[in-house]
């Protein structure tokens, strides 16, 4: 895995679309082109270091997808999507306290449990309709 460097993770989960602002999440599903950009899975969150206006700062970004593999309970089952240059993304959410790999990974009711995981993990629910209990980002 890449190494970070202190100046990547200079503010770590600031606000997005500030320079050096750190790592926020994005809930495809509550994005305005949720409903024209259909996946082919149950959802799809991204976990990066975004910016204002678009794109993606230095940090880089990787996403963690939701899959029915038929859970009895009706549970969704994630999957962790991380390209080389969404490593020092990665590197840094699981550098936070409290961050484990796993529980992050366990099967969820859907994607708002998966994005409230990472709200108490301390990211910024940086999607277009952020969840309602949620602090909004811009």
């Amino acid at each position: 895995m890449e190494r970070v460097t202190a100046e990547q993770r200079k503010g770590a989960g600031g606000r997005r679309g500030e320079e050096g602002d750190g790592l926020s999440f994005i809930d495809h599903d509550r994005q305005r082109y949720a409903a024209k950009v259909r996946l082919g899975n149950q959802g799809e969150i991204l976990i990066g270091d975004h910016r204002k206006g678009g794109g993606v700062g230095p940090l880089g970004e990787f996403r963690i997808v939701l899959h029915d593999l038929g859970d009895r309970g009706g549970r969704l089952h994630p999957q962790l999507c991380v390209f080389g240059d969404g490593a020092a993304a990665l590197g840094v959410l699981l550098g936070r306290e409290g961050a484990d790999l796993a529980a992050l990974l366990a099967p969820a009711a859907g994607h708002e449990a998966l994005s409230r995981r990472l709200l108490a993990l301390g990211l910024p629910d940086a999607s277009d309709t952020p969840l309602a209990d949620a602090t909004e980002v811009r």
